[in-house]
């Protein structure tokens, strides 16, 4: 399962101020609007002129210029085909909203899926789980005099259906680090996220995904 580390974030921006803006798309019965969304991440979007809190049209969320994920909604709902992108631009997951499969997964260590087998993948740019945790997880004042850091592994148990049962510490440089790291993901969104489930020989199966945390003493 891939993973996402603080070093892959070391030029994380500060904190955007709150942004909603808005434009009219000629005669399309559209408006483009942009927002700030969770801090780090930039929507630009169409909704309906006639109301504005509906989505309708393209979507597109940014990390500063890159974009992470994209597709399009109808009346509010996503529909078709979505990529999620990582870090690095590329595409880790194409699913489509539609008939609520994924169509392309990044293959991970020499790893090939079909339709029969894959992993158990957020719905959503894997950037989205990870700053979850990284902004709530503080470095611990009991390592303060650790010169050389530490790193957690938090491992997620999603069910067959799709949904965060339950989360474990996989692995931790200490007690310190893993309590820092637990306490953060008792805040996770349980009924927000989506997650393809697991697949195995064509069955959903419970799966993990692991999220990895390295804290940096500077």
């Amino acid at each position: 399962m891939p993973t996402i580390t603080l070093r892959h974030l070391a030029f994380i921006a500060a904190i955007m101020t709150p942004l909603i803006a808005s434009s009219q798309n000629g005669n399309t019965g559209r408006m483009t609007k942009e927002a700030t969304v969770d801090n780090y991440f930039t929507a630009k979007y169409e909704v309906l002129a006639s109301d504005s809190s509906t989505k309708d049209g393209k979507y597109t969320l940014y990390y500063r210029d890159a974009p992470i994920e994209s597709g399009e909604y109808k009346m509010g709902k996503k529909s078709g085909i979505w990529e999620y992108r990582n870090l690095r631009k590329m595409t880790e997951l194409k699913y489509d909203h539609t008939a609520r499969r994924p169509t392309y997964m990044l293959p991970h260590e020499g790893h090939k899926y079909n339709t029969r087998n894959y992993p158990c993948t957020f719905i959503g740019s894997p950037l989205i789980p990870f700053f979850f945790i990284h902004t709530r997880a503080y470095y611990p004042k009991a390592e303060a005099d650790n010169p050389d850091g530490g790193n957690v592994i938090l491992r997620l148990m999603i069910s067959p259906q799709g949904k965060l049962t339950s989360f474990m510490i996989k692995q931790a440089t200490s007690e310190n680090f893993a309590e820092v790291v637990r306490k953060a993901a008792i805040a996770i969104p349980k009924d927000k996220w989506r997650w393809v489930p697991a697949m195995k020989d064509g069955k959903r199966v419970e799966g993990t995904y692991d999220i990895t945390i390295l804290f940096d003493n500077e």
